[in-house]
């Protein structure tokens, strides 16, 4: 399907990309999306299911997200450990810390974001591959609504995922890795 490439015009959704991006723009967040990535079942090994290896697949997004996660909040404990005192006041120091800790908070927000079971997200597919087949028609349900569900989840969950389940992971990140010195809580809170 000439999707492996990283040229951006193979990635591009429409909607996604141009349309919502724009929208958000004018109503004060910024949200999109590219085309989803594909892949075939039939490839799976028979020693799985297609619907265990969809659930394998659908975890590769979340669980990388988490891993880079981890791997941000390292570098920015080392770039703390290696600045010292002083780090945000050299040169080095405050980009690093900045970035890192801006990958630190993207992947996080990443991560929380494609677990949730709404359709085309990686948790649905993730829902999918747990429930049993007599719950099936709720998977049916998510697919055939999951326009108005995406955009009910958007205006009315994300605020209470973001305070409940984000934030806290984000701070418990930050508070194993000993970095809750460096780190900007306000930035880290919500409201």
């Amino acid at each position: 399907m000439g999707r492996l490439t990283l040229s951006p015009d193979k990635h591009i959704d429409i909607m996604g990309s141009l349309v919502f991006p724009v929208i958000g723009i004018f109503l004060g967040f910024l949200f999109g999306w590219a085309k989803p990535v594909p892949f075939e079942p039939r490839n799976f090994t028979r020693k799985i299911s297609m619907k265990t290896g969809t659930l394998i697949v659908a975890l590769a997004g979340p669980v990388s997200n988490l891993v880079l996660a981890i791997l941000c909040a390292i570098a920015l404990k080392v770039t703390v450990t290696l600045g010292g005192p002083g780090l945000l006041e050299t040169s080095w120091g405050e980009p690093l810390a900045r970035l890192f800790g801006a990958g630190l908070h993207l992947t996080v927000v990443l991560f929380v974001f494609n677990f949730m079971p709404i359709p085309p997200l990686d948790g649905s597919k993730i829902l999918y591959g747990l429930l049993p087949r007599s719950a099936e028609g709720l998977v049916d349900w998510l697919e055939r609504y999951r326009m108005f569900v995406f955009l009910g989840f958007l205006v009315v969950g994300a605020s209470l995922i973001a305070k409940f389940v984000m934030y806290p992971l984000l701070l418990l990140i930050v508070t194993v890795m000993g970095l809750g010195p460096v780190v900007d809580f306000v930035s880290l809170h919500p409201g």
